[in-house]
């Protein structure tokens, strides 16, 4: 069953609004003249569709805050989750309208009435009532994300607390949604997504779909007769429901999907029966220097709108400027920031001197080394490197969270680059401090990964993935987790390294 985010149910009305008083109200509205008002749900036991990390339905209510000017986690995230919604006549939705009915409204829990409440409310197009009748049959399509972001409309650029919107070359966009088509384009909404592989940036993005549970379909009664909106899909073509704001049925009620597959890599080196136990070497430490893989992309837009032609419940991703289709043949390269040789040459490309999330555990430098060329630093500022208790590659020191990843449905492969490196006087040659001898032995290994029966990454799945380094091979141990609940595993080897 395909993983979906539940919110605690509620009307979402205007706070200071309700169904009681919508017919004396200062716009004098009818009682076909209903806000249109959303329901959504949340699974107990899931992640919360939201900014970095796992957040229980309570604290879904509560954080964060409600303060457009309160930035959470340091970075733009705000309460609730956005809305887009395209108003089209008489007719059905194609992606030639703009969003004419709301632009990335803020849908957010009012502690206060208990209820989901946005600013600016919307009524549903009346050209059918108790009063008068129309031959037309108004459509509204509603499409929707979480977390919330304020976005400037015009451009569709992050603002950042106030009314500035962020630069491109700001730290804050380079991770997580960056931004979402403006508000003059036609076309499907889009959601520009960057992954990161720092633990406490890697956001769970999620999109809105039909369904009380993710699988049943909705059907509601408009103008006498009923209409039913598929599972699994946007609110695609809604007409007003009869007894709108007044009926459980009557809401659009939005389940949130995982977009993005969540990944949690551990890795250990082999301490098993026949390995050399290379962490109870005092001479020699493990350091991880990169780790490639293919199967997922760094960056790309999210398309709100999964048609019938993709699957229910299937994420849409597209290329992060919205034009095409995700490239075949995507990869995805973590590097650890140890020096490659490279600093001083004019236009040279060392990208993997900047940390972009492995464990700092891992990382090896030459602070690590004694300035006398003894050895190893000990104490408060030594690095252990890998050892044979099995730890979190992508961690802050702190936390053990998974990290968020977009998948591209290709097979999946990995390549570990690590170090070997061992303290020895005898050796002319030298560690990365240029004063310290001994040895340093690099070792690349490559390898498709079945993870069970599957050698794709899924959205809405959970994959865990255990690298096992030895001084004879590497071991691949991986596993998926469907529901983000119960595991399947199976191990890989690969040939001999020595």
């Amino acid at each position: 069953m395909k993983k979906i985010i539940l919110f605690a149910a509620a009307t979402a009305i205007l706070a200071a609004c309700t169904s009681d008083d919508l017919a004396t109200d200062a716009q004098q509205q009818t009682a076909q003249d209903e806000a249109v008002t959303f329901d959504a749900y949340m699974l107990r036991t899931t992640t919360r569709a939201g900014a970095t990390g796992p957040l229980t339905t309570d604290s879904l209510t509560t954080a964060p805050s409600d303060d457009p000017s309160d930035l959470y986690l340091g970075h733009h995230y705000q309460a609730g989750f956005g809305v887009f919604a395209y108003y089209t006549d008489n007719f059905d939705y194609t992606p030639v309208y703009t969003p004419n009915f709301m632009y990335n409204e803020q849908v957010k829990y009012n502690t206060s009435t208990s209820a989901f409440g946005y600013t600016l409310t919307k009524y549903w197009p009346n050209e059918h009532g108790s009063a008068a009748s129309s031959a037309d049959m108004d459509r509204v399509s509603f499409f929707a994300y979480a977390p919330y972001v304020e976005v400037e409309p015009s451009t569709g650029m992050v603002i950042k607390s106030g009314s500035t919107p962020y630069e491109l070359g700001d730290d804050e966009v380079q991770w997580g949604i960056t931004g979402m088509k403006r508000n003059t384009l036609q076309g499907d909404p889009l959601i520009q997504y960057i992954a990161s592989f720092e633990e406490d940036k890697s956001v769970d993005l999620c999109w809105g779909t039909t369904g009380a549970t993710g699988a049943d379909d909705v059907t509601w009664k408009t103008n006498g007769s009923t209409q039913t909106i598929k599972a699994g899909y946007p609110w695609l073509n809604v007409r007003k429901p009869e007894g709108a704001g007044s009926s459980s049925t009557s809401k659009v009620s939005f389940v949130f999907q995982h977009a993005t597959a969540q990944l949690y890599v551990t890795v250990k080196t082999d301490n098993t029966t026949g390995w050399t136990d290379i962490s109870s070497d005092t001479n020699t430490k493990v350091w991880v220097r990169s780790i490639r893989f293919t199967g997922i992309a760094q960056k790309a837009a999210l398309n709100l709108n999964n048609p019938k032609t993709v699957a229910a419940n299937k994420a849409r991703w597209i290329d992060y400027y919205g034009a095409n289709e995700l490239e075949m043949g995507e990869s995805v390269t973590v590097y650890d920031g140890r020096k490659d040789g490279s600093e001083g040459i004019a236009d040279a490309v060392a990208a993997n001197e900047t940390v972009l999330g492995i464990n700092p555990a891992f990382i090896q430098d030459e602070n690590q080394l004694e300035s006398d060329g003894t050895g190893w630093v000990t104490g408060g500022t030594s690095r252990t490197g890998v050892t044979k208790t099995a730890t979190n590659l992508f961690c802050n020191g702190v936390d053990d969270k998974p990290v968020y990843v977009i998948p591209t449905g290709e097979k999946v492969t990995v390549e570990i680059v690590y170090d070997i490196e061992t303290v020895d006087a005898k050796l002319p040659v030298f560690l990365s401090d240029g004063t310290t001898p001994g040895s340093t032995v690099e070792n690349r290994i490559s390898k498709a990964i079945t993870f069970g029966t599957e050698t794709k990454f899924e959205n809405g799945k959970s994959y865990t993935l255990n690298l096992i380094l030895g001084m004879k091979d590497v071991k691949f141990n991986a596993s998926v987790n469907e529901t983000w609940g119960t595991t399947t595993s199976g191990t890989g080897y690969l040939p001999n390294n020595d």
